[in-house]
């Protein structure tokens, strides 16, 4: 199942386009606008209609928001007006997280926090904690999402103010529907619809029915292939869901949520196999996107129309839209769409009779998948390394207080010591007391210390041997596939990509396997690597031999990743290439640190390259790519064989 709108489609449910706000018409704002810049009116009368103004532009322009945000914060008359003010650097927030700068946003939704708690403004409080839930959604921190999110909805409940609370109720939702918490995410999706149709909150009917929608066409994915009854009534419920919303959205003329309810119905048709109303539900829901000119949903739009073409029998219209598509994606480097297109074009070369195109860009997905997941996994396992070297400094500085306390005790008994005899002595027995009372805490604080760092990196290791258990089933998947396949071209890929998953699954075994969490041991990886390359080209190992110089070095897994991946593809090309007919050779991969740069040779004495086989293939493309990513030069020698050198600038050790 495919759930790329599904995606979009929480995103926009969750921001804050303040659904109980219309978008102004054009004659009002200029009114407001007006309204504010008239220096003769009431100040109140001015504030509102610069709220009024911020809040239109918050739904459709971000950059336009901040400018009115800075100009209502330089308004002399606003300088002693600490809640509105407040509100304006809640509002500096949304333009961020409107821009996609989530990060920045967290920093003014802070600060809010803080203002608003120093005034007991509880409004802007709850406001503080709301954008911070929906801003951690974007730093796959669950954890905060939830935490400021009941923050918010508890604040709010206190205010009575039922429309904030239903939009926090459905960022929760959302964080446990991306987990598939099916059953926390139906409660908060339940305490939401009742809130809805309790107050009576029409604004909000159209966005219930849609995420209404979702949960259901999410549970379908989940029991696709495990129970076809649970299956079916989850397809016909999602599609109840999402009419019942398009209606709303007709009847308010929302064209962008109309648009996205569209596109989800279209969705919805994919999987009763209704091409042709899929096709026509995204040639509407296009239609309407050019209205309000987003470009990504527009393109996002005509990708799936091109899918629906290619299954109605015209697959050969379909190929220019969808590598438009991927053109497009590339430029914003969105993985998931751009996975998503070459998913639809190996579809439509399969429905071509095209195999071999159709598995290249098959593999082009596995790829890009492959490297989008090794990002988010990495950054997950930064994020908790963080909180657990947080842990330990707040735990270490506990402890050097602790010292700092007993030594001042020491210091107290030694003066008692020397000026103080008779009475002095049972002051001393009593100081002892309580150094020895102390020393006792201080040990039980190391106790604690030691078994939450012991905790952390338990932790830490188990989700290292997660990944590698993961990257080891696509590597056997790719490895039964490859079992199946005669044609040569289709094995080489498949060969290709378990090889390059293998060299990403090492570096997470040797994760976990050592005491060192964040860094690889490069002697044993490098040498790892060569034996599982010898091993899924099924060479005989006394033909071709690999031999290893490593320096002893000790690289961080950002490092590790990029370069490993190099190697593999440097040693995987000469091993398939460099030694035709059985010939017998060796090649050789150097790594070492000098003058502030690190020096990586792989090189072979077989037949050598042409400069114009060295810009083929897409093993070449990566080559380059991580190349650029380390900073690295890199120079091909041919003599005698083929050698490929790398300067690497931009490396970390750990």
């Amino acid at each position: 199942m495919k759930n790329f709108f599904v995606i979009i489609l929480l995103i926009l449910s969750i921001s804050n386009i303040l659904l109980s706000q219309e978008i102004l018409e054009e004659r009002e704002l200029a009114l407001h606008i007006s309204n504010f810049l008239d220096e003769s009116l009431e100040y109140s009368e001015r504030q509102n209609s610069l709220e009024q103004v911020i809040l239109h532009y918050s739904a459709v322009q971000p950059d336009s928001m901040m400018t009115w945000v800075k100009r209502g914060q330089n308004d002399p008359l606003n300088a002693n007006d600490a809640a509105f003010n407040c509100w304006l650097i809640n509002m500096e927030g949304e333009a961020y997280f409107h821009k996609g700068q989530y990060a920045n946003s967290r920093t003014y939704f802070k600060t809010a926090r803080e203002l608003a708690i120093q005034n007991s403004d509880i409004k802007n409080e709850a406001k503080a904690y709301e954008g911070l839930s929906k801003s951690y959604l974007y730093g796959n921190d669950k954890d905060s999402v939830t935490y400021y999110g009941i923050k918010a909805i508890e604040l709010f409940e206190q205010l009575a103010d039922t429309s904030s609370q239903i939009q926090t109720l459905f960022s929760l939702y959302q964080v446990q529907l991306g987990v598939r918490n099916f059953e926390s995410s139906l409660e908060y999706l339940n305490h939401a619809y009742a809130l809805v149709y309790d107050s009576n909150a029409a604004e909000w009917y159209g966005t219930t029915n849609l995420n209404k929608g979702i949960y259901y066409y999410s549970l379908a994915s989940k029991v696709e292939h495990t129970d076809t009854t649970l299956y079916l009534s989850a397809i016909d419920s999602t599609m109840l869901y999402y009419q019942n919303a398009l209606r709303t959205y007709r009847a308010d003329d929302n064209d962008q949520r109309q648009a996205i309810t569209l596109a989800n119905l279209g969705l919805v048709y994919q999987e009763k196999f209704e091409w042709q109303k899929s096709y026509q539900s995204f040639v509407e829901a296009r239609d309407l996107a050019q209205k309000f000119n987003n470009q990504d949903y527009i393109i996002g739009f005509e990708s799936q129309m091109a899918h629906c073409l290619s299954k109605m029998g015209d697959p050969q219209s379909a190929l220019p839209i969808l590598f438009r598509a991927v053109d497009h994606f590339k430029k914003s480097q969105n993985a998931a769409k751009i996975a998503d297109a070459y998913n639809n074009i190996s579809q439509a070369y399969a429905d071509m009779g095209n195999y071999k195109q159709a598995l290249k860009y098959k593999n082009g997905q596995l790829n890009t998948q492959l490297e989008a997941y090794d990002s988010l996994t990495i950054q997950k396992v930064n994020n908790l390394e963080v909180k657990y070297e947080s842990e330990k400094k707040e735990a270490e500085i506990h402890r050097l207080n602790l010292e700092d306390d007993l030594n001042q005790l020491k210091i107290s008994r030694q003066r008692i010591a020397l000026g103080i005899s008779g009475a002095g002595l049972s002051l001393l027995a009593f100081l002892l007391y309580r150094i020895f009372g102390q020393n006792k805490k201080i040990a039980a604080q190391k106790d604690i210390i030691s078994d939450s760092l012991s905790e952390k990196e338990t932790l830490l290791k188990e989700i290292h041997h997660r990944v590698k258990n993961n990257m080891q089933v696509i590597s056997s998947l790719l490895r039964i596939q490859s079992n199946q396949t005669d044609d040569a071209g289709a094995l080489a890929a498949l060969k290709d990509g378990q090889s390059r998953v293998q060299s990403m699954s090492l570096i997470h075994q040797d994760l976990y396997q050592h005491d060192n969490l964040t860094g690889i041991y490069m002697p044993d990886y490098v040498e790892k690597l060569a034996h599982s390359l010898v091993e899924t080209y099924q060479l005989e190992t006394d033909r071709v031999k690999i031999s290893t110089d490593i320096d002893e070095l000790t690289l961080d897994v950002d490092t590790v990743v990029p370069l490993g991946l190099i190697i593999n593809e440097l040693v995987a090309n000469a091993l398939k290439y460099a030694f035709p007919d059985n010939r017998a050779g060796i090649i050789t991969i150097f790594l070492s640190e000098k003058d502030e740069f690190l020096h990586l040779t792989v090189q072979d004495d077989g037949i050598g390259i042409s400069d114009a086989d060295q810009e083929k293939g897409f093993g070449s493309g990566l080559i380059q790519a991580f190349a650029n990513k380390l900073d690295a030069d890199l120079k091909t020698t041919v003599n005698d064989g083929l050698t490929i050198s790398l300067i690497i600038k931009d490396y970390v050790k750990s």
